[in-house]
């Protein structure tokens, strides 16, 4: 038996001095009543039952701490336990969080139109879901990338610094989707395995450096894919800065006249293509359960077998419940016991 939390064994150095100690207290109460009352008369009062109720109530006790103990400790069973093996993937997902993605033209059908931003991170979501085995990363850009988070299992956090990305963390302005490739790729460096690799773009393609190719040829020889999502609509829309003193919404301009951001594809594509990837459309319906099955095709890599022992806590919790429920009821009887 091995133990998943053996500093807690240390309770029983404690433990082997409350034992002489309840022990003593017991005997001072034998010992005084011997003196109060005669043998005769703690025969007519019982007071012989008691005690060996006492004793027994004792021994319960003792057992119940020594079993608690144990089941603080967290045993695990002996052996190699059950063996298991699992395919690995590494995502890591580029957030466009540029001016441009504040435009309000992404929903699907007859839905309401939310900004761009907002629609990718919902989509992102809708792909981490049901993951398990899966490690994500997380990078936002615009005219520079800025790493927000590095590779991670645990998603509770993943989706606590997602929903927490907005504007603001855009320190420079544009976008640069081959700097954000490039810090992306960066997430990888220090891992080994060269399968189960993946970059997801989320961006409207509004792109002020095109990727080059040295970029594209490092994806490749890092046997990287890329996902690209095309995020907006290629009618476009304005770009909203919030509302004007009575209440309407003001729109960005150049010149006088309002701006209008459109889905530039060309650039999105073709590092998807190249890379052996896919391009999508959010506007897509379905598109989590679409890019979920894309991703499947994947191969990941193979993590060496692990033993997953089988923890005992709950049969030495149970045992501690049992003696001490006994103890109770034990108690319960002695005061019942009539004089």
């Amino acid at each position: 038996m091995s133990f998943n939390q053996p500093f807690f064994l240390f309770l029983f150095i404690a433990f082997l001095f409350l034992i002489p100690y309840f022990f003593r207290l017991t005997n001072n109460y034998e010992k005084r009543q011997q003196k109060i009352i005669s043998f005769e008369a703690g025969k007519k009062l019982n007071i012989l039952a008691k005690t060996k109720t006492k004793y027994v109530n004792l021994f319960l006790r003792l057992l119940t701490i020594f079993f608690t103990i144990i089941a603080l400790a967290r045993p695990l069973n002996d052996g190699e336990g059950e063996k298991k093996s699992f395919s690995q993937r590494d995502l890591v997902f580029l957030l466009d969080i540029s001016e441009s993605m504040k435009a309000e033209d992404v929903g699907v059908a007859n839905e309401t139109k939310v900004a761009r931003l907002i629609a990718g991170k919902k989509l992102i979501r809708e792909i981490t879901e049901n993951f398990k085995n899966e490690r994500v990363s997380l990078v936002a850009f615009a005219g520079e990338a800025l790493p927000i988070l590095p590779l991670t299992s645990d998603y509770d956090i993943f989706n606590s610094f997602l929903e927490n990305i907005d504007y603001s963390y855009g320190v420079k302005g544009g976008t640069n989707i081959n700097e954000a490739i490039k810090t992306g790729i960066k997430r990888f460096e220090a891992e080994e395995k060269k399968e189960g690799k993946v970059i997801f773009i989320f961006s409207d393609g509004e792109n002020q450096e095109k990727n080059d190719e040295e970029t594209i040829k490092q994806l490749k020889q890092e046997k990287i894919t890329v996902f690209s999502i095309g995020t907006g609509t290629k009618e476009g829309a304005k770009i909203p800065l919030g509302k004007d003193f009575n209440g309407k919404k003001r729109y960005k301009t150049y010149l006088g006249k309002e701006i209008i951001t459109k889905l530039e594809e060309k650039e999105l594509k073709k590092v998807a293509e190249k890379t052996g990837g896919k391009y999508f459309y959010l506007n897509e319906k379905d598109l989590g359960k679409k890019i979920r099955k894309f991703l499947k095709q994947v191969k990941g890599k193979k993590i060496a077998e692990k033993s997953y022992y089988h923890e005992l806590f709950p049969v030495f919790i149970l045992f501690a419940l049992i003696l001490f429920l006994s103890e109770l009821y034990l108690a319960g009887k002695e005061k019942n016991i009539n004089y």
